[in-house]
C-alpha cells in the first residue's frame, strides 16, 4: 500500500497546478490519517488549505509543497521509460518526494511532523502562513541531487522597461530603438561585482536573462522594450546593495520595477539538523553526504522567518523542473525514502 512507486502513479493522477490543491491536499490527509497520524488542515485561501501531519512530540518538522506549475503536453501523465527514468510533471517538484516520504513514515513510529504546502510555486503564500510547532531538526523536500543544501541562494528579480521613439523602419537615425537600449544595457549586467562567483559552491552564470518583449511585425523602429532579470546571490551579498548597483545603468528614459528579493540563507553546519541529516545519509546510503546549494527559492526562506534553521534535501536535478525533461529514477526516490527514514528516527 506505501510502495514508492505506487504511491507516486496515484500521486501523479492528481492534477495539482499552483491554485488547484484541494484535491491532492484531500487524498494527503487521507494518506496520513490511514496511518493514524493526527491532521490538521489550515484554511490558507478559499478551496486552498495547508495539510499538516503530527505523531508525538518534539519530533522532526518535514515540510513540502504540493503544487506544480502547468503541465507540457506530454508530462501530465507519470511515464516509466525504458531507461528505467519516471517522466512527468511533479516527479521532482514534488510528488516523487512527497511519495518517498509518505512511504518513509509508513515504516517508522519515531515523533514526526510533515506539512504538505500549496502556492510554492507563486508567491509562497502556503509556508508564509504555516502553523507548525518548533522544530531544531527542520527539512524541506526539494531536488538536490541527493545531497544536503544548508545555503539558499537568495534572489533579486527586475522588470526594466526602455523607452524610446518610434519611426518608420527605413529611418531608424530618427527614432530610438528601444531594443538596442536594452541590448546596450544587458552588455553592462556582466561587469556586476555580484554576478562574480566568490563562494566555492556558487558556479556561473548568476543571472538569468527570463523574458524580453519589444518590436512587432511593424517596419517601424521600437519605442519599447521590457526584460526580465533574475540575479542568484551569493551569501552576505545585500539584495538592495545589488539594486542600487545595477541602478547607476538606468536614466531617465528607463524604469526598474523590483518584482521580489531576498537575501541567502546559510545554516552552519554544525547545526543540529545538519548533523543529524549527515548522519541519517551516511547510515542509508553508506558513504559520506555531498553538498550543495540550493539556486532557487523555497519554502525554506519562509520557514527561516520564523526562527527555524531548515534545510533542504531531495532526489533528483533542480535543472530539470519545470521542463519537458522532469525525471527521476526509482532508485533515487527509493534512497530518498531510506534516508528519511533514518532521519525521522534520529540515532
Amino acid at each position: 500500500m506505501h510502495d514508492v512507486l505506487l504511491l507516486l502513479k496515484d500521486l501523479m493522477s492528481i492534477p495539482s497546478t499552483t491554485g488547484q490543491e484541494e484535491e491532492i491536499g484531500k487524498f494527503l490527509a487521507a494518506i496520513l490519517r490511514s496511518m493514524d497520524m493526527e491532521v490538521h488542515t489550515q484554511e490558507v485561501e478559499k478551496g486552498r488549505f495547508n495539510v499538516i501531519g503530527k505523531r508525538g512530540n518534539h519530533g522532526v518538522l518535514i515540510v513540502t509543497h504540493m503544487d506544480t506549475v502547468p503541465a507540457d503536453e506530454d508530462t501530465d501523465k507519470l511515464y516509466l521509460q525504458k531507461s528505467g527514468m519516471l517522466r512527468g510533471r511533479g516527479v521532482i517538484d514534488t510528488k516523487g518526494l512527497i511519495a518517498a516520504l509518505l512511504a518513509a513514515l509508513a515504516k517508522t513510529k519515531d515523533p514526526v511532523t510533515v506539512a504538505f504546502v500549496v502556492d510554492e510555486e507563486e508567491t509562497g503564500l502556503g509556508s508564509r502562513v504555516l502553523e507548525v510547532p518548533p522544530s531544531n531538526y527542520t527539512l524541506v523536500l526539494e531536488p538536490t541531487d541527493l545531497k544536503i543544501a544548508n545555503i539558499e541562494a537568495g534572489f533579486l528579480e527586475v522588470v526594466v522597461t526602455f523607452y524610446g521613439k518610434s519611426a518608420h523602419g527605413a529611418h531608424p537615425e530618427k527614432g530610438n530603438n528601444a531594443l538596442e537600449r536594452l541590448y546596450a544595457f544587458l552588455q553592462n549586467v556582466e561587469n556586476l561585482s555580484f554576478v562574480k562567483p566568490e563562494h566555492p559552491l556558487f558556479y556561473p552564470p548568476l543571472y538569468l536573462l527570463q523574458e524580453i518583449k519589444g518590436g512587432s511585425v511593424i517596419y517601424r523602429v521600437p519605442d519599447k522594450a521590457i526584460l526580465r532579470l533574475n540575479f542568484i546571490l551569493q551569501p552576505g551579498i545585500s539584495p538592495v546593495k545589488a539594486l542600487e548597483e545595477l541602478s547607476q545603468y538606468i536614466d531617465e528614459d528607463t524604469e526598474i520595477e523590483v518584482v521580489d528579493m531576498d537575501e541567502a540563507i546559510v545554516i552552519d553546519d554544525d547545526e543540529d539538523v545538519v548533523i543529524r541529516l549527515k548522519e541519517a545519509y551516511k547510515r542509508a546510503v553508506g558513504s559520506e553526504p555531498e553538498f550543495t546549494v540550493m539556486r532557487s527559492w523555497t519554502d525554506a526562506a519562509n520557514l527561516y522567518m520564523k526562527g527555524l534553521k531548515p534545510i533542504i534535501f531531495g532526489a533528483g536535478s533542480l535543472w530539470k523542473a519545470h521542463t519537458s525533461e522532469e525525471s527521476v529514477t526509482l532508485k533515487e526516490l527509493t534512497t530518498l525514502r531510506d534516508v528519511l527514514i533514518e532521519f525521522i528516527e534520529g540515532e
